[in-house]
């Protein structure tokens, strides 16, 4: 039986490795997903500036409208991959707010500039603590809201074409149709 012991451990060390190789990376289980977003305020960006007189909070996302909440940064390269998509969910009309991940509100604002707006708001998270609170890891990070303001999807990286397809647009829809349709 010692003889084989190599052999046992070896298979079981391959067995392991072969079901790791199986995993999806950016499938990440969420404690977030199926909860309400934590509370917070955030000032939001005004032209480059940080607003501390008018802030986004978590009452914002329970007003019966499903939203994107993506998370972003100006000096994040994959933010600028995904940017046209969530361009074109905007012009599709779906409403999509904006978290500035400890960026400078200049910065973020000639990202903007840029590239385009698609967000109804853009809050500054300029110290990383309303990321912790959600449970990003990273930028870019998207969550789906329902009108309850409740996280029903997070995906974690960039979106890609067939995320947005396959992911994005399906659950968008599903969390619309679970709180009565509005947007």
């Amino acid at each position: 039986m010692m003889r084989f012991l190599p052999l046992i451990v070896f298979s079981l060390i391959a067995t392991g490795l072969g079901i790791g190789l199986t995993l999806k990376p950016t499938i990440i289980p969420s404690a977030m997903v199926g909860k309400p977003l934590p509370q917070f305020s955030v000032a939001l960006l005004k032209d480059g500036v940080s607003d501390d007189d008018n802030n986004l909070t978590h009452r914002d996302f329970a007003d019966g409208k499903t939203r994107l909440l993506n998370v972003f940064a100006s000096w994040c390269q994959p933010c600028r991959i995904e940017h046209p998509l969530l361009m074109q969910l905007a012009a599709d009309g779906h409403l999509i707010v904006g978290i500035a991940s400890k960026d400078d509100p200049t910065d973020s604002q000639k990202f903007l500039d840029q590239l385009g707006d698609p967000y109804k708001n853009v809050g500054l998270d300029l110290d990383g603590r309303l990321g912790i609170a959600i449970g990003t890891s990273g930028v870019p990070e998207t969550f789906i809201i329902d009108g309850n303001g409740m996280i029903t999807y997070q995906h974690i990286g960039y979106i890609d074409t067939l995320t947005f397809k396959q992911e994005i647009l399906p659950r968008l829809e599903a969390a619309k149709h679970a709180t009565g349709g509005q947007e």
